[in-house]
């Protein structure tokens, strides 16, 4: 029994660790370095450092997990797309990297948001994951905007300064909050009714979220009076 209980509770340092680390890298990258990078190459070298260390942090989450650890081996081509980007800047190449890294980013903010939701007691350790999923949302809904505009073409979304990532992550997060600003309008109708879908979100994961820690406080709660 006892060695059990170490074992459980190893498991969830490990779990709070990789959230602590998790919850880092989307801030600094989201809140920091993107902002500041301005030169093309330099955005490259940033976003596949970023991408390396959200796939060290985050694939042992999916490699956990039966049904994602074949599919955990897919997420590794971006860092070779990336790398292929800097001596062939082709759509195709962009349009690959978005579609695997979108792809790992809502599965693992999916895993995330199921361990957040599980019945091992943390706060914190659920609220760290409730964040760092609400991020890789944000981040995710950023991605299928570029995606939007390498189909569609600049006449998809008005009113972008440039055509970095950071303009579609400003989108995304003003549309996320439900903020919207103005200064940046979906045009093409991918655009607009991904704009809804993503408002929506924004308006459901908190009232969602909060309603099931608050569910799951009460239950425990209740068990240990």
């Amino acid at each position: 029994m006892p060695a059990k209980i170490s074992k459980s509770v190893k498991a969830l340092v490990e779990k709070e660790y990789s959230f602590n680390i998790m919850l880092i890298v989307l801030g600094i990258y989201i809140f920091v370095l993107l902002p500041l990078v301005g030169h093309d190459v330099v955005e490259k070298i940033t976003y596949l450092s970023f991408y390396c260390m959200m796939l060290s942090t985050g694939l042992p989450f999916m490699v956990r997990n039966k049904r994602f650890g074949l599919i955990a081996l897919f997420t590794l081509l971006p860092v070779v797309f990336i790398c292929i980007e800097f001596v062939l800047p082709a759509t195709w190449v962009r349009l690959t990297i978005d579609i695997i890294i979108v792809f790992y980013f809502i599965t693992l903010a999916w895993i995330l948001l199921m361990r957040v939701f599980s019945r091992t007691r943390n706060d914190r350790y659920r609220v760290q994951g409730a964040i760092v999923a609400y991020l890789l949302i944000a981040l995710s809904f950023a991605i299928l905007y570029h995606i939007i505009y390498l189909i569609d073409g600049p006449g998809s979304i008005k009113g972008l300064l440039s055509y970095s990532r950071r303009e579609f992550v400003y989108l995304s997060l003003s549309t996320l909050t439900t903020i919207g600003y103005g200064d940046v309008t979906p045009i093409s109708e991918m655009a607009r009714s991904l704009a809804n879908l993503e408002a929506l979100t924004g308006q459901l994961y908190p009232a969602v979220l909060i309603a099931r820690l608050v569910a799951l406080e009460i239950n425990e709660a209740s068990k240990e009076a």
